[in-house]
């Protein structure tokens, strides 16, 4: 499937199947990563969407409740620095792994994310998403792959590429992942040898399926015996087009900028010698009409970023889709995960796929003229080359102490990376804590090293924000530090934070009771309970509505009680939580706690 919307694939991917299925585990991989965008799945978990007008407190609750499950992996240097600083996104310092190239010169590029499911009947289903997108909000052209499975009663040897891959990454962490959740993702890897997944509709029998983890001594060959191939990437090479491409006839789908790469002489050889048919993305031809269904969809939607390759072989056609660009790198040394299905070729080959009617692929591609391409760039650019560095850069481990002193917090960070005494362009090093605006220039024959004093307790963190500056040109990234010290209570103050004040808190409440209908003997029951109901009067106005939440809660879904309770122990945690209590909440909480004990449901 083609889609643009990072946000409808999460919800695809870690919405909970019926049948009482909740999330047990999910991981991710990707290339570049926002936080804004990370933010987005552990919403997907409880199935909320998370926009610029949600309302914070859920926003934090999910992001707090799931958070613990989700564990996402990027190349260290590609993590973008967010357009503004969200206290929401500290939630999200432990989900986050940074990891380093697999060999020197090649990337850590995979798209992929795998969540495992289960219910009380100890039943367990999978969901698998692999594809061309980055955690991010970018608006391309991609394509990804969803499969669905269920547990089977032994191991798979189809399984083994993904259990090993899922199974690698902590291990590529510089300063290691926290061993519970190491434990998780073990623990993942060694179910998903278990799956048995369900093929794409279409497709019968065996054999329909395999995954492709390359990496380091893992490339993969392109099988010869092919009549018919299409190759889609947006970026190409000589070495990575005859990997894929050993005979047969085939069609290429790039962008102009990269078919320009490689040269008038080469691609007169790829049109005159070996008939290839060039193709781009028209950008134009994808404006849909304003009334289609898909408009808002479409209308976003700008350059080229999937990755697929279709090979025909004689019935058959082999449909790979996933992260690996058509370069030598990708299919030699970089790591990638690429899904393979074998389908008919009359539903799933070169055919099928362009189609020009019915949204088909070649509704959105014209024909490519060599003749009329620009000049290729002598060389990468001086923003590709900082982006390079920046990566070598952060690919290290950070450590950051912080200390509170009488005029505030202090913090310190440091590595073992020792600064270069020159750059691309001579641009220039510089850190910075994520929350503070002040920089700390880095000196060239010395490990890179800063120290922030007078600081909030909410701005200690171990977002750092590195930044490569040659002229106007600049490149920057965060990294994760890890922390030692810091406010015992950071978290709970930036939940206190969020929760704002007591009218903030009663709206939440309602919110994680999720407003059923009141039963008035259940209210009654919960006031019976009460020695003092005019000690809660002040904050419920009047009216017996969060009475009621609570009373229907009680007997209907005790469990989201619990997750009061959480919130409210770290809002007493401080005195900034305390204040955003309302008047006479103790009261009613110890009567509702009370009742839970009475009615058999005390914990």
């Amino acid at each position: 499937m083609l889609r643009t919307d990072e946000r409808t694939l999460l919800v695809d991917l870690l919405t909970p199947p019926e049948g009482g299925f909740r999330l047990e585990r999910a991981v991710g991989t990707t290339f570049t990563m926002q936080l804004e965008s990370l933010l987005r799945v552990p919403l997907a978990v409880v199935g909320s969407e998370w926009n610029d007008g949600a309302d914070p407190l859920g926003v934090m609750e999910a992001v707090r409740s799931s958070a613990d499950r989700i564990d996402a992996f990027c190349q260290a240097g590609m993590l973008r620095v967010p357009a503004a600083v969200n206290p929401l996104l500290s939630f999200l310092e432990p989900v986050v792994h940074q990891v380093t190239r697999p060999t020197p010169g090649r990337l850590f590029h995979p798209k992929v994310w795998v969540a495992s499911f289960a219910n009380d009947e100890g039943e367990r289903r999978f969901r698998l998403m692999c594809g061309s997108r980055n955690l991010t909000g970018d608006r391309a052209w991609d394509a990804v792959i969803g499969l669905d499975g269920t547990q089977g009663p032994t191991e798979g040897t189809v399984n083994d590429p993904l259990a090993g891959f899922i199974q690698s990454l902590p291990a590529r962490v510089p300063g290691g992942v926290d061993p519970a959740r190491a434990d998780g993702i073990e623990r993942l890897a060694r179910a998903v040898r278990r799956a048995v997944w369900e093929p794409p509709e279409g497709i019968t029998g065996s054999g329909w399926l395999a995954f492709h983890w390359l990496d380091r001594g893992r490339g993969v060959r392109s099988a010869a015996g092919s009549t018919r191939r299409l190759l889609v990437s947006p970026f190409l090479n000589a070495e990575g087009i005859e990997r894929l491409w050993p005979d047969g006839n085939c069609t290429l789908v790039s962008r102009p900028e990269s078919f320009a790469a490689l040269g008038p002489e080469y691609l007169d050889r790829l049109v005159n010698e070996w008939s290839a048919e060039l193709l781009e993305l028209d950008d134009t031809a994808a404006l849909p009409d304003e009334d289609e269904e898909d408009s808002e969809v479409r209308w976003a939607m700008r350059g080229l970023h999937a990755k697929v390759l279709i090979e025909e072989r004689g019935r058959d056609a082999h449909v790979l889709v996933g992260s690996a660009n058509a370069t030598g790198a990708a299919w030699d040394g970089n790591t990638e995960f690429m899904v393979e299905v074998v389908g008919p070729t009359r539903r799933f080959g070169v055919a099928a796929a362009l189609a020009d009617v019915d949204g088909g692929f070649r509704q959105v591609l014209r024909s490519i003229d060599p003749s009329a391409l620009d000049a290729a760039p002598d060389g990468p650019t001086l923003q590709d080359r900082l982006d390079r560095a920046l990566i070598d850069v952060a690919a290290t481990a950070y450590r950051a102490v912080a200390l509170e002193r009488p005029e505030g917090w202090t913090e310190t960070v440091t590595s073992s990376f020792e600064v270069h005494s020159a750059f691309p362009g001579d641009a220039e090093l510089s850190l910075r804590l994520l929350t503070v605006g002040d920089t700390a220039a880095a000196t060239p024959g010395v490990p890179l090293s800063g120290e922030w004093s007078a600081l909030e307790s909410e701005d200690v963190t171990p977002y750092l924000v590195l930044e490569l500056r040659s002229g106007s040109t600049r490149a920057s990234c965060v990294v994760l530090a890890e922390l030692v010290g810091g406010p015992v209570d950071r978290v709970d103050r930036l939940i206190a934070r969020q929760v704002g004040g007591p009218e903030a808190f009663i709206r939440f409440l309602m919110l994680l009771l999720q407003l059923g209908r009141g039963d008035e003997a259940a209210v009654a029951a919960l006031l019976a309970g009460s020695p003092n109901r005019s000690a809660f009067d002040g904050f419920l106005g009047g009216s017996s509505g969060v009475l009621e939440a609570l009373a229907v809660a009680l007997a209907e879904h005790p469990g989201s009680l619990d997750e009061i309770d959480r919130l409210v122990t770290r809002l007493s945690a401080t005195d900034e939580g305390r204040k955003v209590l309302p008047e006479g909440w103790e009261e009613l909480w110890a009567a509702v706690t009370a009742a839970r004990v009475e009615v058999g449901d005390g914990r």
